[in-house]
């Protein structure tokens, strides 16, 4: 089957989670020589003994067994007998602003851990696989709400691992309380998403919320710490990932569609991503 990308948010904490027929149908898997992804893998032993190396140590892996190596970090398997294994894998960032209904401390908590995992591995308890279960029958049966479902799923699933290696014990946070909705900032949001094609400038903005441009500006910068320029380029850059990421649009037709000439948006891609559209296309998140 094609690969199926599922997205989900905690707090701050974006992930996109991407798997193939490895997480439906569990195969036989073979010995594996050293490599590296550019995203999280995920790895669970339904069948047989294997081992993997990572960080110069080695760790026996055996039915129930589970192992998530980091973006970037150098493994490989190998195989003692036949080995039947689930696996998928997440991109993670942190740059989504929860807006005040989510605990700051706990938000920063998740993104440290995440961002600090190398190599971890554990047995299951259960839980693991029963989310995964769960996770797949959401899928296939396609009920109504499958796809929140499975996003709490998935959200379940990657707390839990991130939970059982944090090495953090009881929260010292509260709930945070009631807070008054920012209906500025919902404005700005919405104008962005409504116009970042367009050819606009900040007037238009202050227009949109019958403020001035100096206040604009000072809002802007308060709110996102980003001009009106870099705040356009930012969304457009987003949008633009999105349309390579899932669509076979020409490179040309997506500038086009978020508002750039061909070589300005290559350009510009190139400066804010390291790589051009074409590359990033090619490289997007995979097993």
């Amino acid at each position: 089957m094609d690969s199926m990308q599922i997205a989900t948010t905690i707090g701050s904490n974006r992930f996109v989670i991407t798997m193939n027929d490895l997480f439906f149908n569990p195969v036989v898997s073979s010995a594996t020589e050293k490599h590296n992804h550019i995203s999280f893998e995920f790895m669970y032993i339904i069948e047989g003994l294997c081992s993997i190396t990572a960080n110069g140590a080695t760790h026996n892996l055996a039915p129930s067994h589970y192992s998530l190596t980091g973006p970037g970090v150098y493994h490989e398997q190998r195989s003692t007998t036949t080995v039947k294994k689930i696996r998928f894998s997440f991109e993670h960032a942190y740059k989504q602003s929860n807006e005040g209904y989510f605990p700051s401390q706990e938000d920063s908590m998740i993104s440290d851990s995440v961002r600090g995992i190398s190599h971890i591995f554990g047995k299951d308890d259960g839980t693991i696989l029963s989310l995964i279960n769960d996770i797949r029958s959401e899928l296939n049966d396609h009920r109504f709400g499958y796809y929140a479902k499975t996003q709490a799923l998935f959200t379940q699933l990657l707390l839990h691992l991130t939970r059982s290696h944090s090495g953090e014990g009881a929260a010292t946070y509260d709930t945070p309380k009631h807070q008054p909705s920012d209906t500025r900032s919902i404005a700005i949001e919405d104008f962005f998403e409504a116009n970042y094609p367009k050819k606009i400038a900040l007037s238009d903005l202050a227009q949109q919320l019958y403020i001035s441009n100096r206040q604009t500006v000072r809002i802007l910068r308060e709110k996102y710490n980003m001009s009106f320029k870099q705040k356009i380029i930012e969304k457009r850059i987003e949008a633009s990932k999105t349309l390579l990421q899932n669509t076979d649009l020409p490179v040309k037709d997506i500038a086009e569609h978020i508002g750039y000439e061909t070589a300005n948006f290559s350009a510009m891609f190139k400066q804010k991503t390291g790589c051009t559209p074409k590359e990033y296309r090619q490289h997007k998140p995979h097993l």
